[in-house]
């Protein structure tokens, strides 16, 4: 394939002030084939983007590991996704909450509320964790379709009861570990910082959260003025400590690839079954009219979708906040990568919504012609 036309829509995207840089990926059934533009922030000094920069991967964090982890308990005959959540995590049940499913969790209908605000009122990780168990239903459980971080931390909740393990641990041994993603991972050692693409700029409210804060007035006015890298940008995933099932898993365009070529081969890679085929292709699967939303994952809806309109509607994907994109095209034998910062220098920049249909079309045309 020839990656010319991505290379330039892509430093074109760099021109424009949609990110500073990208790293992109092409699979199909026979092989995979790697890009990447631009560098870590807007000056000719900065790293380049390279395949091994590490990308705050956001959102991507919910089907990458989380629903994986959820996968891989269903498979073992541990979680049964019609049961409450309560059954594994009697706490959830408290403030109307017991009605709630692991289903309604995945498919994004429990009635929990988007997101939680705690930034600047909790200043620690065990308060926040408790007031996430607090949260109220905003909405009838089963009702009305609203897409929450808080439904993925629950689920989170629920396989680290099953697994007796954190997930990021539990993620290690069952798939990153047997795929050889040896760059996937939550919580980068602060000497793999470097190799990450650059957020935005720390906020106060994170100091307090840090392992050793800054105490001094210089160290405090240094901490703010830097970037975050290689430290989580969602503030419910960092005020978790970094391990969330919302956000907070790091990963680079090649790890990323070889995650969706085992969801393109129905759980298969490496050589190893991580995944049993029939399980991807139900979770996989858009699981009522009401909405776009399968069993943890996104499909492609008919109009507006990031997946521009070439990819089928079987495709499935997911994208996050910080500028990162995966889609799956099984009746094409198809998938696309695209990891970005576009958060960098400000997540008011949305630019990034427009360029990825464009991406994903010309991606389809190459591809498949």
């Amino acid at each position: 394939m020839d990656l010319g036309p991505l290379l330039e829509l892509c430093e074109q995207g760099v021109r424009d002030g949609v990110f500073p840089g990208a790293a992109f990926a092409v699979g199909t059934a026979q092989k995979t084939e790697v890009g990447c533009v631009g560098r870590q922030r807007y000056k000719p000094s900065a790293p380049e983007i390279t395949p091994a920069t590490l990308f705050d991967m956001a959102s991507v964090t919910k089907v990458f590991a989380t629903t994986t982890a959820a996968m891989l308990l269903h498979d073992d005959g541990k979680l049964d996704i019609a049961a409450p959540v309560a059954r594994y995590l009697p706490q959830f049940a408290a403030e109307g909450k017991k009605e709630i499913t692991v289903r309604n969790l995945l498919v994004h209908d429990s009635g929990l509320p988007a997101y939680a605000n705690y930034q600047g009122k909790l200043t620690t990780c065990e308060a926040v964790r408790q007031a996430l168990l607090e949260e109220k239903p905003i909405n009838p459980v089963g009702k009305t379709t609203v897409y929450s971080c808080l439904n993925a931390i629950s689920l989170q909740r629920v396989i680290e009861a099953l697994a007796g393990v954190r997930l990021d641990r539990f993620l290690s041994q069952r798939v990153f570990g047997p795929l050889g993603l040896t760059s996937t991972l939550f919580c980068p050692p602060e000497a793999d910082w470097s190799l990450a693409a650059p957020t935005e700029k720390m906020a106060r409210w994170r100091l307090s959260f840090r392992k050793e804060p800054p105490t001094q007035p210089e160290d405090i006015e240094r901490a703010l003025g830097a970037w975050i890298q290689g430290e989580v940008h969602d503030p419910l995933a960092y005020m978790q400590g970094g391990v969330s099932g919302n956000a907070g898993l790091f990963s680079t365009v090649g790890d990323t690839a070889k995650f969706l070529r085992m969801m393109l081969e129905k759980g298969s890679g490496s050589g190893k079954q991580i995944v049993c085929s029939g399980t991807v292709e139900e979770w996989t699967r858009r699981q009522g009219s009401e909405s776009s939303r399968s069993l943890g994952w996104d499909t492609k809806s008919a109009k507006g979708s990031s997946a521009g309109s070439k990819f089928s509607m079987r495709s499935f994907g997911h994208t996050g906040f910080t500028g990162t994109c995966v889609w799956v095209d099984p009746e094409n034998e198809l998938f696309a990568v695209l990891l970005t910062n576009r958060v960098h220098p400000t997540s008011e920049n949305s630019k990034i919504t427009q360029f990825r249909p464009k991406f994903h079309d010309l991606v389809f045309r190459l591809a498949k012609g």
